[in-house]
Parts: structure tokens; C-alpha cells; sequence
């Protein structure tokens, strides 16, 4: 079994330093002290002076071996001249983690190094020994090494992307159409009437969540190895990611005291009596409607801004979509804290791949969301009602448009 650390130092150490027999036997060059490069047992003397040492100090039977082991290495660990600056020598494409290691320019005597329990389950590779020592040579790495900027999972971001595309496509399809159609149909349908239907805190809300998912998903981008941002160096993006997540969360957490308070939470629980007749109605206006220029299908009220398509989607996407940023993002954040936690879930290798897949469909959402504002009234309606609160709402037919400008709620 293998020998304390305790037993090892009184073999070597005394009060004052190493023990004068010690440096006697050891000393190369005879200057009265050891150097770094005196602590290697190169001769058979020196193996068995020690174990001679260890045997005085009651260790039965001491077997000196060489083993490479290998231990993880999480921010913090160490500091000053042992700790890297750069961050992209590690989390980048092209970092140390793709390149052979030199484990050791000397050998020790008579010994071959043995490989270590942990060292290909955390590296990936094989021990190879020549004269002068020994490297570490790289081969595909293991699957549950995980590092930001320098590992990749192919089933997200396939998945994802395509995901993205497919909506992309969708999108640039039915905007190419809507522009052919457009001498088909009137800007505005009917008569509308101004109403006054986002108030300032949820003007806010929207353009503060707006804000800090599109810079999550710029920093979130470039964390993730994405090239045409290597400009934004990693160190910088993974702090403003961080802060932009706080604001997010807090955002969150500040609106949902709000609709909860204010009863507008009721704004996206779709209701279960005619919701597949409204969600149809909806669809068939995105299909045929719109480029028909026939009106929506669901009237838009201070009290009823969102149809039937837009209650389920902000369903998943606030209670299935947004939560499953913030618990993969937390566990991640906290794993060179503690990383026990994100181990009892998988690790790194299966969470990062869920919070990257998820950050593809907060991309796909944005993409159709940014779209879909465009089909109100006017191209810009939707996008102007959110900075002061105000749309033109058509009036129902046989009642006339007052001239009161709306109200405010």
C-alpha cells in the first residue's frame, strides 16, 4: 500500500531542511544543498538508500516506484508564477490540451514509469518512454473531458443548427413571399384606433431581457469556440457572461413578481375553452391570411395581447426553456467551485452539451420572434408599440373609432 506523505518527509526532512545524510547522498555537485535536479533517484545507490531509510522509519518490505498520475486542475488551484494568464491556453481549438506533454526530461534509475489510474480516464492518450524521459502522447480524448472553447459535442450543435436553419429558411421563405404578395393587400385592413397597451415597467422588462439574452448569446458564442468572435478575448466574455446572467435571472425574478402581483400572468395562460380553434385561426393567418391581407385573427386588447400561438410558446419558453438555461448555466458556473455538484448530474461533458443546445434554441426563438414583429400593421407597429406603449387596434366592424387617442393601463 502506498506509503503516507508523512513517513516519505521524515525520511527526506528534518527540522532545519533535508537531513545531512541526505544531501551527502544526493549532493551531485557537492555544494552542500539540493536543487530540483538533485532530487531525482538516478543510481541504484540512491533507490536503495532510501528504501533503507524508509525501512528504519518501519515501512515492511519499501518498493520505490516511478507512476505518472494525473489530477484535475480547476481555477484557483494555485497562484503567482504557477497559475496561466492566458486563459486561450487552455480554452481555445489550439491549446496545450490538443499537444503531447514532456512528463519528465530525466529517468529515474532502473524504474519504468507506470501510467496511473486517472491519467488516461482524465487526458486521453498513452505513456510513451525514450532515453532521456518520458511524454504524454495525445490521442482522441476521453468523453467526459470537457473544456469551453476547446471541446466540442457534435449532437448539439448539429441538432441545434439545425434547428436554426430550418427556421432561418422558414422565415426568409414566407418574408420572401409576404414582399411578392404585397400589392395584394391594404396596410391596414379596417378603421384602427391608438390604444395604449404596454406599460413602462413592461416595456422595460422586455427590452432588459432582450438585452442581456442577445449579449449572453454573443459571449455564450465565443466561450464556445465560435472564430469570427476570437476578438472578444475568452477571459472578457466568460465575465460578461456571467454578469449579463445575474441580470437576466434578476430580471426574470423581478417580472414574475410583477405579473403575479398585477394579475397580467394571465396574459399567457392560453384558455383551454376554443384554444385549438384560436391556434388553427392563428396558423391559418401565418399560412394564407396574411398575404391575403385579411385582419387577425384574435383582437388585441390591454387586457389580451398575445393569441393562442404566442401563449404556448412563452409557456415553454419560460417554464421549460429559460429554467433550463439558468440550472445547466448555474452548474457549470459553480463547477471549478464545487465540482461534486455537476459530477452527481453527469459532469461538464453532459451539461455544457444540454446549456449549448439550449442556447440554439433561444437562437431559433429570437430568429421567428424578430420576424414576427415585422407583421403587424406595419412593418415596424410591433417593434414602435414596445418603446412607448402604443398600437393601432382595428375597430370591430359597425362600431365607430373614437378620436381619444386610447388609455392609458
Amino acid at each position: 500500500k502506498p506509503v503516507s506523505q508523512d513517513v516519505v518527509r521524515r525520511a527526506f526532512l528534518g527540522e532545519n531542511g533535508y537531513l545531512p545524510e541526505v544531501v551527502a547522498q544526493l549532493d551531485g555537485n557537492a555544494d552542500g544543498r539540493l536543487s530540483r535536479a538533485e532530487l531525482v533517484l538516478e543510481s541504484s545507490a540512491n533507490v536503495q538508500f532510501i528504501a533503507d531509510k524508509l525501512a528504519a522509519l518501519g515501512v515492511e518490505g519499501p518498493n520505490i516506484r516511478s507512476v505518472v498520475e494525473a489530477f484535475p486542475v480547476v481555477h484557483g488551484v494555485t497562484h503567482g508564477r504557477g497559475a496561466l494568464r492566458d486563459c486561450e491556453e487552455c480554452h481555445g481549438q489550439t491549446s496545450r490540451l490538443s499537444e503531447d506533454m514532456v512528463v519528465t526530461n530525466r529517468r529515474p534509475f532502473g524504474m519504468d514509469l507506470e501510467p496511473g489510474p486517472r491519467l488516461r480516464t482524465l487526458l486521453g492518450g498513452r505513456l510513451v518512454e525514450g532515453e532521456s524521459g518520458a511524454s504524454w502522447k495525445r490521442d482522441a480524448p476521453p468523453k467526459d473531458l470537457y473544456v469551453f472553447g476547446h471541446s466540442r459535442d457534435p449532437w448539439s450543435d448539429r441538432a441545434g443548427f439545425a434547428l436554426f436553419l430550418f427556421a432561418a429558411l422558414a422565415v426568409a421563405g414566407h418574408a420572401g413571399y409576404r414582399f411578392y404578395t404585397r400589392k395584394r393587400r391594404h396596410p391596414l385592413p379596417g378603421p384602427t384606433q391608438r390604444h395604449y397597451l404596454y406599460g413602462v415597467y413592461e416595456r422595460i422588462w422586455h427590452w432588459v431581457m432582450a438585452a442581456s439574452v442577445f449579449g449572453l448569446i454573443v459571449t455564450g458564442l465565443r466561450i464556445h469556440g465560435y472564430a469570427p468572435l476570437s476578438f472578444l478575448g475568452f477571459d472578457t466574455a466568460a465575465q460578461v457572461h456571467d454578469a449579463l446572467a445575474v441580470v437576466m435571472v434578476a430580471n426574470a425574478f423581478l417580472s414574475l413578481f410583477y405579473h403575479l402581483a398585477s394579475a397580467a400572468i394571465l396574459q399567457f395562460v392560453p384558455d383551454r375553452r376554443g384554444l385549438l380553434a384560436g391556434l388553427f385561426a392563428q396558423v391559418r393567418y401565418y399560412a394564407k391570411g396574411i398575404f391575403l391581407g385579411h385582419p387577425h385573427p384574435v383582437e388585441r386588447t390591454a387586457r389580451r395581447k398575445l393569441n393562442p400561438l404566442q401563449q404556448l410558446t412563452y409557456l415553454v419558453l419560460l417554464n421549460a426553456l429559460l429554467p433550463l438555461q439558468v440550472l445547466t448555466g448555474a452548474l457549470i458556473w459553480t463547477s471549478s467551485r464545487w465540482p461534486w455538484l455537476i459530477d452527481a448530474v453527469g459532469g461538464l461533458s453532459v451539461i455544457a452539451p444540454l446549456h449549448n443546445f439550449g442556447s440554439w434554441l433561444l437562437m431559433t426563438f429570437l430568429v421567428v420572434h424578430l420576424y414576427l414583429i415585422t407583421t403587424g400593421h406595419s412593418l415596424t407597429s410591433n417593434l414602435s408599440a414596445m418603446i412607448d406603449g402604443y398600437d393601432e387596434i382595428e375597430v370591430p366592424s359597425g362600431v365607430a373609432p373614437s378620436h381619444e387617442g386610447g388609455h392609458h393601463a
